[in-house]
């Protein structure tokens, strides 16, 4: 379930996002609000890239899953 639940996050996250940019394409000046709409897609497309190819600290990501060893034992 917890599969499902990221895919249908995921799909609303992505269908909001297409949404944000076909409204920002509609709403800005025709040759100079295309520059500034390619300039922040790449931008944020820049960004996700990034959070994507350095992620999450794995101390951070797993924190309920890490079992620390007693040193007094």
């Amino acid at each position: 379930m917890k599969r499902l639940y990221k895919g249908l996050i995921g799909a609303l996250i992505g269908a909001s996002t297409a949404g944000m940019w076909l409204g920002l394409d509609l709403v800005l000046p025709e040759p100079y609000g295309d520059y500034l709409l390619f300039g922040l897609m790449a931008a944020v497309n820049g960004i996700i890239g990034w959070q994507i190819f350095y992620g999450v600290p794995a101390t951070t990501r797993n924190r309920s899953n890490v079992v620390e060893k007693n040193p007094h034992k």
